[in-house]
């Protein structure tokens, strides 16, 4: 560890006096060092204590005689007969007493004298206090996020102007530079986010993150010349690492203020337990909360909030009635706070499907300036023209999920991030949620089965999908066309599985749970890449998701400058595109009629090595199988039924958005070559008997509509008259029969079709 402190102040001494009652019982008392500074934690360590439950340690003003009521802190022995205590960090130049006490004797014996001096300030600009681990501590106001940052004190008694300074992550290499005209006044405090956004706005923003897991971080002058650095390690969720004068330690997050007493570790105290474990219950329940210190303060929530010492403190029972989250953490002398327990109980519950509670802080989802549910005041243009929202925004807030399978038994209990998914679909009132494990909340990985179809035992991310688009219409259209590609068909596709949301207690309905088309599904379904080395694109302009694009670009400058119909230009693509993987994908696009696509909702990926290969994934199927072209009151318009997908998707002059020229280039060209010629039109025709047939495609409609339709009842009544083009249960059985209608037909209409392009 490095630390530069230019400079000393004059330190005045003084003295502070520490007395302890009981030398009857051949109290032995030390402290841990001759002198402190003001602002360090007081540690002291007592032998010879008489063990009784109820003996304490008092810290007094000096020579105070009016004891019991004058009483600064107060340390319980929990009966033990030794060991080390620790009093918060003294700021008042006074002196003082610490007293033993057993069974109400306030009788002094002895006292043992050591000095608080006045505490050392860097003169200059140092780094103060850093926090790799913010959950819930600070929200940057810029970006509305809860990011790293790093505080800079200037202790000099004047203005130091830092314009050209740089911060860091690494001792050994200035990474950004403060901008010009930035001053910090004598004694102030100035913030950095360290959020790789490398801009600043409002506040600075740094061009690096920093690591929960520990590292360095480091201030350089204008001239790369290293002024103070420092490393610090593994981090614990919002408490953050800070210095008093040379040493560094953990404290209560300070931001921009003189920083608390400080730990050698983040010991916090032991979570409080529960009398009955969260889950589903028949009738109302009675829970007590306790912990493994009888001397612990709990606190607790039954709103969603995170508990905090303005928290409702426990001293009785909580008699839960109705469906319930209950939050809590625990308070120890010496200790930092628990961390949080989340337990949601449902009362006189039923449903059919795996239920998952989402429990985070009301203002997250509500709030006009910072809530990510709702339309609010700080928003950004929606893509589907309704103005700003805030549910545009790319924001994450810290929540608990809990997960219970169809048997209500618990799966996993663990804190996330969630945070608004989805494009146009996100303006419904019922929302897709992103959901996403973090290390700084001390888990990064959900370690659980969520889909029985595939062998994936772990996630680092998941969604809970409003359906898209079809959220008007079934709820399971783009699950039902990725569920009949999953055997026969060489693409990949997202797993399903339907649950019920509660979100804070209250019923929030159907929501589909669906992996994540990211590198963490490249990683969990292809377990030998290295996610980390992947390209992932997506959309007819090839935008980046993963990696970059210049393979990809490589590849269809190359098609446009070459005739496919060349067995040599072809051979060149078919080195670097999957192309049964590319047949499949394209024949399902066009069998389903999806009137979003080919310019939207495409997906490709290839890994970053020689000779790997581009495959194409679904993606976003919502407006295949008929979506928008039916109407209870006058049966299906039929044009997505008899829409000619496969001449669309060919196209080289269309002024349609969705199809322009440049999104039907890829296809069009490998259909001059015969070979992939031939390769796609027998696979089609081949697909038309087997995965597209009637009869396999009705089936699944059958099976994915009964597994959700006891559930739509109180769906319906909980969204039915917010914007669903169902409002009753025979509205929603017509919307599923336009897709059997859809089955029925779809297949003849397909081959009429391709035998018109391809009459041989």
């Amino acid at each position: 560890m490095f630390v530069d402190i230019k400079g000393a102040l004059m330190i005045k001494k003084i003295t502070l006096i520490i007395c302890v009652a009981g030398a009857l019982w051949g109290v032995s008392i030390q402290t841990h060092k001759p002198q402190y500074e003001q602002g360090e934690p007081i540690r002291i360590t007592v032998s010879g204590l008489p063990g009784n439950h109820n003996d304490w340690l008092g810290l007094f003003y000096a020579y105070d005689t009016n004891m019991p009521e004058h009483v600064v802190y107060r340390v319980n022995t929990h009966g033990n007969h030794e060991g080390v205590f620790v009093f918060p960090s003294l700021d008042e130049a006074q002196e003082y007493e610490v007293r033993a006490f057993s069974k109400g004797s306030y009788d002094e014996e002895a006292f043992y004298p050591f000095s608080v001096v006045k505490r050392s300030e860097p003169d200059g600009v140092v780094i103060n206090e850093v926090m790799a681990a913010n959950a819930h501590t600070l929200l940057d106001p810029d970006f509305s996020a809860f990011s790293d940052w790093i505080e800079l004190y200037n202790g000099a008694e004047t203005a130091v102007d830092i314009s050209g300074y740089k911060l860091s992550d690494k001792i050994s290499k200035a990474k950004w530079r403060i901008p010009n005209g930035t001053v910090m006044p004598p004694k102030s405090y100035m913030i950095f986010w360290a959020d790789d956004h490398n801009i600043t706005l409002t506040h600075h923003h740094t061009n690096f993150k920093l690591k929960a897991k520990g590292e360095a971080v480091a201030l350089f002058d204008a001239e790369n010349r290293l002024i103070d650095a420092w490393e610090f390690p593994q981090q614990t969720m919002d408490i953050s690492s800070a210095r008093h004068g040379d040493t560094i330690g953990f404290t209560y997050p300070t931001p921009l203020q003189k920083n608390w007493s400080l730990s050698h570790e983040a010991v916090q105290a032991d979570m409080p337990e529960v009398s009955r474990e969260g889950g589903f219950y028949d009738a109302p329940v009675s829970i007590a909360l306790m912990s493994k210190d009888d001397d612990a303060e709990i606190y607790y929530t039954t709103d969603g909030s995170y508990p905090t010492y303005g928290s409702t403190r426990y001293r009785d029972p909580i008699v839960i009635e109705t469906t319930t989250v209950l939050r809590a953490m625990s308070v120890s002398d010496g200790l930092f706070p628990s961390k949080r327990i989340t337990h949601t109980y449902f009362i006189d519950e039923e449903t059919t499907l795996p239920t998952i509670s989402i429990v985070t802080d009301e203002p997250y989802l509500w709030d006009d300036d910072i809530g990510i549910y709702i339309e609010g005041t700080n928003g950004i243009e929606t893509p589907c023209g309704s103005g700003k929202a805030n549910y545009m925004q790319e924001w994450k807030r810290p929540a608990n999920i809990e997960y219970f399978d169809v048997e209500k038994r618990l799966g996993f209990n663990q804190e996330v991030h969630i945070a608004i998914s989805g494009h146009c679909s996100r303006q419904m009132a019922q929302k897709s949620l992103s959901i996403k494990a973090d290390d700084i909340f001390g888990e990064d990985r959900i370690n659980y089965q969520l889909f029985q179809e595939k062998n994936i035992d772990t996630f680092k991310s998941f969604k809970l999908r409003n359906s898209g688009q079809d959220w008007w219409k079934s709820m399971f259209r783009d699950a039902m066309i990725q569920q009949l590609v999953k055997e026969d068909l060489d693409i990949d596709y997202q797993a399903y599985e339907p649950s019920v949301v509660f979100i804070n207690g209250v019923y929030w309905g159907i929501h589909n749970i669906r992996e994540k088309k990211n590198e963490d599904y490249l990683a969990n379904n292809y377990p030998a890449l290295n996610p980390k080395k992947v390209d992932i694109l997506y959309g007819g302009r090839h935008v980046v998701k993963e990696g970059r694009a210049d393979a990809y670009i490589a590849l269809i400058d190359y098609i446009k400058e070459h005739n496919l119909s060349d067995a040599y230009a072809y051979d060149y693509v078919a080195d670097r595109m999957d192309i049964d993987n590319y047949i499949d994908y394209q024949i399902t696009q066009i069998y389903i009629a999806n009137f979003d696509w080919p310019r939207n909702n495409i997906r490709y990926w290839k890994e970053q090595k020689e000779g790997a290969k581009w495959r194409w994934m679904m993606d976003d199927q919502d407006a295949g199988f008929q979506l928008y072209d039916e109407d209870p009151s006058n049966g299906p318009k039929d044009f997505g039924l008899m829409h000619n997908t496969l001449a669309f998707a060919t196209d080289d002059n269309s002024s349609d958005w969705r199809n322009r020229p440049w999104a039907t280039l890829l296809l069009r060209n490998l259909l001059k070559n015969e070979t992939f010629a031939h390769r796609f039109v027998a696979r089609f025709y081949e697909l038309l008997e087997t995965a597209f047939a009637p009869e396999r495609v009705r089936s699944m409609i059958e099976q994915m509509q009964q597994r959700i339709a006891p559930e739509m009842p109180r769906h319906i009544a909980t969204w039915g008259d917010a914007g669903p083009d169902y409002a009753t249960m025979d509205d929603w059985y017509y919307y599923v029969d336009v897709m059997r209608h859809f089955a029925n037909k779809r297949a003849d209409i397909s081959r009429r079709y391709l035998e018109e392009m391809f009459p041989e």
